[in-house]
């Protein structure tokens, strides 16, 4: 779904270096305009605020690559090339996948994250 370029690299949060606002304004536009069944996915982190305050800014930053690896490796993995993922920005990313990634990409995501950690759904 989404080519990357020169130009959107200017959109992309320098930590994650998954694509921006920008791309996932215009990736949630192609899904919708494509009329085929895609399912936004967003994901947050749970009290990540109170997290980068305990622990420093330097830790949160660990868990912000550790999820967008995670979401990346998941989506890859349920939709392929026909999947995409974008930072947001802080602790909110937001992916597009089809319909049957969808419904199998939570599962595989919590499966992900350590046991002592706790996700919650939107």
């Amino acid at each position: 779904m989404f080519e990357p370029s020169h130009t959107l690299a200017l959109c992309q949060p320098a930590l994650t270096c998954l694509p921006g606002n920008t791309p996932i304004l215009f990736e949630t536009t192609a899904g919708i305009d494509s009329r085929q069944p895609y399912a936004p996915a967003p994901v947050d982190i749970d009290i990540f605020k109170s997290f980068n305050h305990h622990y420093g800014y330097g830790r949160g930053d660990e868990i912000l690559v550790v999820a967008c690896r995670i979401l990346t490796t998941v989506v890859r993995e349920l939709a392929g090339s026909e999947g995409f993922v974008g930072h947001v920005g802080g602790d909110d990313f937001a992916s597009l996948l089809k319909m049957s990634g969808a419904r199998q990409s939570m599962p595989s995501f919590q499966a992900g994250i350590p046991t002592n950690t706790r996700l919650t759904r939107a």
